[in-house]
């Protein structure tokens, strides 16, 4: 019998359970995901992901951005004044731009 060992499992961000810790001039969001995160994904999520939050109200803010992954937990941190991050925050923004860079990289966690 067969096993593929290259069976990539779809990604899928648990949303409701996110936190946030806030720090000067940034943020962590954690998000815990489900699925399988390859390298190239995650190199296609940050690349989105910087593209839509410079396009946000306020998005001229941001500094920096960082996308890690490690034991199912996506960290986002982006670096931008405390008032542009705390607006993504209130807003939704933020979130709903990682869950649409996410849905970005799907394709490529297929490849």
């Amino acid at each position: 019998m067969f096993i593929s060992t290259g069976t990539l499992e779809p990604l899928a961000l648990r949303k409701s359970a996110a936190t946030v810790g806030m720090k000067q001039g940034g943020c962590d969001l954690h998000v815990p995901y489900t699925g399988t995160l390859t390298p190239q994904a995650q190199a296609t999520l940050t690349s989105a992901l910087r593209r839509l939050m410079v396009q946000m109200r306020y998005g001229t803010r941001l500094k920096g951005l960082s996308v890690s992954a490690e034991e199912q937990v996506l960290t986002v941190t982006p670096v931008a004044s405390n008032y542009a991050i705390q607006q993504w925050l209130d807003s939704g923004e933020l979130m709903a731009a990682v869950d649409l860079a996410l849905r970005q990289a799907r394709g490529s966690a297929t490849r």
